[in-house]
């Protein structure tokens, strides 16, 4: 807080101390000035002075001096240093012999170490005692010796007045310039600072810099509302980069076509359940749910139609199950995820399988054109299955896998066993591929006898698999997943 006190009032003492300085120097030359031309003038008073002191005593000289009268001279220069400022004065001949004369030293003065240079230590003034004829002879000659310290003290004294005055008015001229510059500007200034503070960076527009009052027409309430507008401006940057983050977002997490939460997405849900589920020392169920031969679907309907079928199936799920109880996803091409929570026991989840079933194989109307599919599920359970989310989920795919095996528009749970299975089966995948280019199939013959006749009317031909170690593999086993893989073609071509 300190700090920013400091940084707040930093332009005030700014100004303050500048104003203050420059109204200081503007009274000093000021004052100067005037003490300047006050000592012009001082000098001229005395030099003015000097004639009219001169002026009056001249008649009375040059007639002392032309009488040769020394009383009278010394009357003229006695009554001359009835002024202050005659330190000498003198009637002399023109051959330099004195009539009269009389002198005083000079007054002894501090300050004359500064006046002298300007206004001299004395000054000296001659003129010729001439009478008022044709002749122009002069008789003689007066001399006046003026000592400059009255007329330096006075000026002194109006110089320090002068100067004192000048300095103060100028100083408090500042402290007015600088209390309406701060009633003008710094005041409202520091409350445009505090107005900005409260501006919240991430809703920069709840709330806009205030106008100081009194300035809505000036400049500085044209620049609060080009603030301000700057402030809305990015805003609505701001409102535009968020709603691009979040179709961003959107995009990466949903699914475009569904709008439920995408494979990723539903990992990170799935983690959270499943720690919540600890927590409560509580049971879920996941459930992976497979429409039945959804390629035959798109090969009849079209691909359009499939994808209706797909928004459709996953509106039934959501208005059937959107609640908190249930986290739903669209894992890709034609499966759904289904995660149950709080459950109370494996019939529970159950019920909710068949109810999963049941809101899927209801008739639907896609392009003028009625659809009815069925869906298969694999259902695991948390912890008893897998205590991990991709376990979990692996679990559940590999069920629902399995139970396509053996039919359709059903569901099944997770065994032990079922891990095994799997492996068998990849493996019997692996090995049906060789077995063709390994010679490993024959064929068997099932006659076909008339019972009225009782003679041989034909044959069914039966294939078989002799597995190089596991031995004959009857044909339930592997033709289902000659179907799955797509070998069955390449197979029958061999039987024909």
């Amino acid at each position: 807080m300190k700090n920013s006190f400091k940084v707040e009032h930093r332009l005030g003492y700014r100004i303050f101390g500048r104003t203050l300085a420059i109204a200081l120097i503007s009274g000093i030359f000021i004052s100067t000035v005037q003490v300047i031309l006050d000592a012009r003038r001082v000098s001229m008073d005395l030099d003015s002075q000097a004639d009219q002191t001169i002026s009056m005593v001249r008649d009375a000289a040059t007639q002392a001096v032309f009488s040769i009268d020394s009383e009278l001279a010394q009357q003229v220069v006695d009554g001359l240093f009835a002024m202050e400022a005659v330190h000498l004065a003198a009637i002399v001949h023109p051959d330099g012999e004195a009539l009269g004369t009389r002198n005083r030293p000079l007054h002894q003065i501090s300050f004359r170490q500064m006046t002298d240079p300007i206004f001299d230590s004395d000054r000296s003034y001659r003129i010729p005692l001439v009478r008022d004829d044709t002749t122009n002879a002069v008789y003689g000659y007066l001399e006046v010796h003026y000592d400059t310290v009255p007329a330096a003290r006075t000026w002194l004294n109006r110089a320090t007045v002068t100067f004192a005055s000048g300095v103060a008015t100028a100083l408090i001229l500042g402290l007015v310039l600088y209390f309406v510059f701060h009633l003008l500007l710094t005041r409202p200034l520091l409350r445009i600072v505090d107005s900005v503070k409260a501006v919240d960076p991430e809703h920069p527009d709840d709330r806009l810099v205030t106008i100081p009052s009194g300035h809505d027409r000036d400049e500085l309430g044209l620049w609060v509302n080009a603030t301000n507008n700057l402030l809305v401006a990015i805003a609505d940057t701001q409102k535009r980069h968020r709603d691009a983050e979040d179709r961003v977002s959107r995009l990466s997490r949903y699914d475009q076509l569904t709008g439920l939460p995408s494979r990723d997405t539903f990992m990170e849900l799935l983690a959270l359940d499943i720690q919540e589920a600890e927590a409560h020392k509580g049971v879920l169920s996941l459930m992976v749910c497979g429409i039945d031969d959804f390629k035959s679907v798109n090969e009849q309907c079209g691909f359009r139609s499939g994808d209706l079928i797909l928004q459709i199936v996953a509106d039934r799920l959501t208005g059937q199950l959107g609640n908190s109880h249930f986290t739903i996803a669209r894992l890709g091409s034609d499966q759904f995820v289904i995660v149950e929570k709080d459950l109370r026991d494996g019939f529970q989840a159950a019920d909710t399988a068949e109810r999963i079933l049941a809101c899927i194989g209801g008739p639907m109307m896609v392009e003028n054109q009625h659809v009815a599919i069925t869906a298969t599920i694999g259902v695991a359970l948390f912890p008893s299955d897998a205590d991990k989310a991709d376990r979990l989920l692996q679990s559940a795919e590999q069920t629902m896998t399995l139970a396509k095996q053996s039919g359709a528009d059903h569901f099944q749970f997770y065994v032990a066993s079922i891990d095994q299975e799997i492996r068998d089966r990849r493996q019997l995948e692996k090995d049906l591929v060789q077995a063709l280019t390994n010679k490993e199939f024959h064929l068997v013959y099932q006659p076909q006898i008339s019972l009225e006749s009782r003679r041989v009317i034909g044959a069914e031909a039966l294939i078989r698999w002799t597995h190089p170690t596991r031995g004959l593999i009857p044909p339930d086993d592997f033709i289902p997943v000659a179907e799955t893989n797509g070998i069955i073609v390449e197979i029958g071509q061999w039987v024909l």
